[in-house]
């Protein structure tokens, strides 16, 4: 009989303030075998009855608990599921401490983890979370990941505000985790356009005990997100591991 083919759960993980709108598309350009799980938190699109989660810790070990339940139960139904994850810039930190516990929940590391634009949990990170609206609203439009006609409108601006005030105080807190290891691959991607410099993304390589891959990608913190290269390179390496 034959052995029936490798499934791989990836978790993504998307930027602070971002969604689960950020990964449209993504599954249809995925190879086979390969299922696109976008993960929310709380507060926003298919969790917006949900409070906002300032906590790291506290927000990471739920989101983990959730996502063992479903991996195990899957995994009940004989279905031979693994699990891989993409991480977006604070999203990465979020995507790491989720992997961590599930590591320890199913006694399995993942198969492989993409970081993108984001800093390592033991490098120091701007305190936003603390900054009056006025400075959170200048410091969003010096990242321009915002289109300016939401910077203009006041309504979806106090909206907004406080989601990305809990995501950055969420993401001050994951320096909880600067002494934690995965036992798998990585793979880190820089933009070339980016306030976070290349060897601060590839300072990734001390959580990992095994291999990290570096890999430097045309464009800005944000639109390395729509970059047929960051595609590429989920599809090359998950690609591999299913065949392996």
């Amino acid at each position: 009989m034959n052995a029936r083919p490798l499934e791989v759960l990836l978790l993504c993980f998307a930027h602070a303030g971002g969604s689960a709108q950020v990964f449209r598309g993504w599954q249809a350009q995925m190879p086979e075998g390969v299922q696109v799980h976008t993960v929310e938190l709380p507060g926003r699109g298919r969790r917006g009855r949900e409070p906002l989660q300032h906590d790291y810790t506290a927000m990471v070990d739920a989101l983990a608990d959730e996502l063992a339940v479903e991996i195990a139960a899957r995994q009940h139904r004989d279905e031979p599921l693994h699990y891989a994850a993409f991480g977006h810039s604070a999203g990465a930190s979020f995507a790491f401490g989720v992997c961590a516990r599930l590591a320890e929940r199913l006694r399995r590391p993942p198969l492989h983890c993409f970081f993108a634009a984001g800093l390592p949990p033991h490098l120091p990170r701007k305190a936003r979370s603390a900054m009056s609206d006025a400075a959170l609203l200048a410091e969003i439009r010096a990242l321009s990941g915002t289109r300016p006609e939401v910077l203009e409108h006041p309504e979806l601006m106090a909206f907004f505000l406080p989601i990305l005030r809990a995501d950055f105080a969420a993401y001050e807190g994951a320096v909880a985790d600067r002494t934690r290891q995965l036992d798998c691959d990585f793979t880190l991607l820089a933009a070339a356009r980016d306030d976070i410099a290349p060897q601060e993304v590839w300072a990734w390589q001390r959580h990992t005990s095994r291999e990290a891959r570096t890999v430097s990608l045309a464009g800005d913190h944000f639109s390395v997100l729509q970059s047929a290269a960051l595609i590429d390179e989920i599809k090359h390496q998950l690609g591999e591991e299913i065949l392996w």
